[in-house]
């Protein structure tokens, strides 16, 4: 991989300059170059080295409005001999300085050999921005340790210098990375959970505060790690006591209002103990429920909603949602290997929970629909409401443990993120619900799901709603039978 990116970063070095004004080809030591490589992509965000773009030419001016930290990547196209050195100078210009900045290498000199034709200069924040602050930075290449290699390249543009505008620091949001995990009921027993800062953050405005408020059934201690990067804080929670394994206990983490900052999509992070049900390990209920060998698998559902053609009246409406497997580490009580086994490399191996599955699009950056949300809101944002994709959705509990054929099933509780399409702001849907599952037809293996889902809409609208759904494992099914809670139909919800 590290020589697919090499050999791309020499294209984009080479490809990138055959526009108009500079199609001439660096093929020897004399005609070599060293630039400036910063790359910003369409969202203002400058990639970092080596993740580059072929669409993308590098920039001479960028306005920072963010805290993170800025890596400007210094390239030259050739060593072919000695290592060589890259002298650079730094200007301030309006009412930025120096203490407002911490930039290295602090000896203004870049190093570069045969295998590394890229350092980086780093500009790291020490204060916030403001307007009596603001100013810019002018980078320029001055010197090189070989006269072969020209400084900058032969176009209008020859990034020999680099302007950095520092405007006033941005809204800085600060989320959870994820809005659920669980922990084993033993004494003892760890999760790993971050909070994310986007856009970065200022460590002396974060040292000391309390980033998050905890409720819990149960006793436990959060550590807060040390801190290696200026976008995420990691924090590891440890267990104090036994837990029962007949009863699900929760820890609830909320943040906490934090000066200048602002609570970002997951302001809520949910730390839960399941029960332990007692259930057959040879069994693997919830593969019946996905299908590893099509990449676009649904199960296809019907939910009950009012009839677009008859006011007042309601009826079934089709639904389908992406199902996945839940993957599992391989000491997972449920788990069951489904790569890996025929070899005793274990860094292949993969293991799915036999019991639980998720509601997730296959397409990356995407969202499916899970328990028709989509259609239960107007004015959601579709591929920024995380919860739109639930990575474990529901859990399987066969009859007296081992039926092959029958049994309970549950949503897995849990706070889905939406987000409005309009302003942006987020909302918390809790969810649950509980119904039953069954074999159909053995000879097809056609399954099927009964759940009734509650939704609490109370930070969107006030209300709580619960409605029925049914599910199949394969497509055309019967519509199914009237629901027996008919006052469970209720209109789409405005965001």
């Amino acid at each position: 991989m590290k020589g697919i990116k090499f050999l791309l970063l020499f294209l984009v070095f080479f490809l990138g300059c055959t526009n108009d004004e500079d199609s001439k080809l660096f093929n020897s030591e004399t005609d070599s170059f060293v630039r400036f490589f910063m790359l910003v992509n369409n969202n203002n965000q400058v990639l970092e080295y080596p993740e580059i773009s072929g669409g993308l030419q590098a920039v001479s001016s960028y306005e920072k409005t963010n805290f993170r930290v800025l890596k400007i990547p210094v390239a030259v196209s050739t060593v072919t001999s000695e290592n060589i050195t890259v002298d650079f100078t730094q200007q301030f210009a309006g009412n930025l300085s120096e203490s407002d900045l911490i930039i290295t290498p602090q000896n203004k000199q870049l190093t570069f050999t045969k295998t590394k034709l890229v350092d980086t200069i780093f500009v790291q924040h020490t204060s916030r921005i403001t307007y009596d602050n603001k100013g810019s930075i002018r980078f320029e290449i001055t010197n090189i340790s070989n006269e072969k290699i020209q400084i900058g390249i032969d176009n209008e543009n020859k990034n020999s210098t680099l302007k950095i505008d520092f405007l006033p620091t941005s809204e800085t949001i600060y989320t959870f990375e994820k809005n659920r995990t669980e922990i084993a009921g033993i004494k003892g027993s760890i999760v790993d959970f971050k909070i994310l800062f986007p856009n970065g953050f200022l460590a002396s405005e974060i040292t000391g505060k309390n980033l998050f408020k905890i409720s819990n059934a149960f006793d436990m201690t959060t550590i807060r790690k040390q801190i290696t990067s200026n976008r995420e804080i990691s924090f590891t929670a440890t267990l104090n006591e036994n837990l029962s394994e007949d009863t699900s206990f929760d820890a609830l983490l909320n943040l906490e209002q934090i000066d200048n900052y602002a609570k970002g999509a997951i302001k809520t992070f949910q730390i839960n103990k399941p029960f332990n049900a007692d259930r057959s390990n040879s069994l693997n209920i919830a593969g019946n429920f996905y299908n590893d060998n099509e990449a676009n698998y649904r199960l296809r559902g019907e939910y009950w909603r009012p009839d677009n053609e008859f006011p007042g009246q309601c009826e079934w409406f089709n639904t389908n949602v992406f199902s996945v497997p839940v993957v599992v580490m391989a000491n997972h009580p449920n788990a069951i290997q489904v790569e890996g086994e025929s070899t005793p490399e274990t860094s292949d191996d993969v293991y799915y929970h036999r019991y639980r599955i998720g509601m997730v699009s296959p397409i990356s950056g995407r969202t499916t629909t899970p328990f028709a949300l989509k259609s239960l809101l107007i004015g959601e944002s579709s591929d920024n409401s995380t919860g739109l994709n639930i990575i474990e959705a529901l859990e399987f509990f066969p009859d007296a443990g081992n039926s092959e054929t029958f049994g309970t099933v549950s949503v897995v509780s849990q706070n889905l993120i939406i987000v409005s399409r309009t302003d942006g702001k987020s909302y918390n849907v809790p969810i649950l619900g509980t119904g039953t599952y069954k074999v159909l037809d053995i000879a097809t293996n056609l399954w099927r799901i009964d759940i009734d889902v509650t939704f609490d809409f109370s930070e969107i609208n006030g209300t709580v709603k619960t409605l029925p759904y049914v599910y199949f494992n394969l497509s055309l099914q019967p519509e199914p039978e009237e629901p027996l809670n008919i006052d469970a139909c209720f209109e789409p919800i405005q965001i």
